[in-house]
């Protein structure tokens, strides 16, 4: 009898595969409409480099692809394709992509890798309110980390790339 989550390893990989594939698709093209500054051109332009990746996860995927269709493992995955970990780190980097334009780049690059790293820090959440002093000191060193990640990403994307981030619509 057949789960309800269960699946053969095939078709997992080609469900995998193609999305990837037209996820990248869409990018490439969307990369396209990116305006460049006028020194830009060729290999030096902002889309390039974004181009050339999404090209090789194309490739791959393609890859997977027809290994997928020709190997056809039948082995059953008991487990989900996409975990609540997963689902959780997908909607958080909507949510950051999302509220970036209106927090800014400072506080929503603060705040995403805050949750994210509290949340694949404690992830089953056992025993996690048991010691009061210990979930305020494990807070307060993930916040020191966010605070110290997201100045060195600020100061190498500004000083070194002359990139500039985007600012928040309402501060």
């Amino acid at each position: 009898m057949r789960g309800i989550n269960e699946m053969e390893y095939w078709k997992r990989d080609v469900i995998l595969s193609v999305v990837l594939i037209i996820i990248s698709i869409i990018l490439i093209i969307y990369s396209y409409a990116s305006i460049d500054p006028p020194f830009a051109q060729g290999l030096a332009s902002s889309g390039s480099y974004v181009r050339m990746w999404l090209s090789m996860i194309i490739i791959f995927s393609f890859l997977l692809l027809s290994k997928s269709i020709l190997v056809k493992n039948k082995d059953k995955i008991k487990e989900k394709i996409f975990s609540d970990t997963v689902i959780f780190t997908i909607i958080i980097l909507f949510l950051y992509i999302f509220i970036m334009s209106v927090l800014g780049y400072y506080l929503s690059t603060i705040l995403f890798l805050f949750l994210i790293v509290f949340y694949y820090s404690h992830y089953p959440f056992k025993n996690l309110f048991n010691d009061k002093k210990l979930l305020m000191i494990s807070i307060i060193k993930i916040l020191i980390f966010s605070f110290v990640v997201t100045f060195i990403i600020e100061f190498i994307f500004v000083n070194m790339l002359h990139t500039i981030l985007p600012k928040a619509k309402f501060f």
